[in-house]
């Protein structure tokens, strides 16, 4: 199944990423919620709940925040591997990250 993902950042600025099931087959959705995880810890993300519980939903919508503007311009490998896990994860056809709305 093909998947289109959406980022929008806190700017407002919008990437678009149509991905193909060739590109998805990097993850199976286990493996990309723990590629989602080692990413929140080595970013040194913070947990938005006070007691600590960190939902997939936070996972994505923070890393997405944690990376530079111009990384997304450029499409760096680590976005194409964060949408890719995202998708995967989410195990959605079509995503919308809005950090500007902190929702998927």
């Amino acid at each position: 199944m093909d998947c289109h993902v959406t980022v929008i950042l806190k700017d407002g600025e919008s990437h678009d990423f149509p991905l193909t099931e060739s590109e998805l087959s990097m993850f199976s959705p286990e493996s990309a919620q723990g590629w989602l995880a080692r990413e929140f810890e080595a970013a040194g993300c913070e947990p938005t709940n006070p007691v600590g519980k960190v939902l997939l939903v936070d996972r994505i919508l923070l890393l997405a925040g944690s990376r530079s503007k111009s990384e997304w311009e450029g499409r760096s490998q680590w976005v194409k591997q964060f949408v890719c896990a995202a998708a995967r994860a989410m195990g959605r056809p079509a995503l919308t990250i809005d950090t500007v709305r902190y929702s998927l």
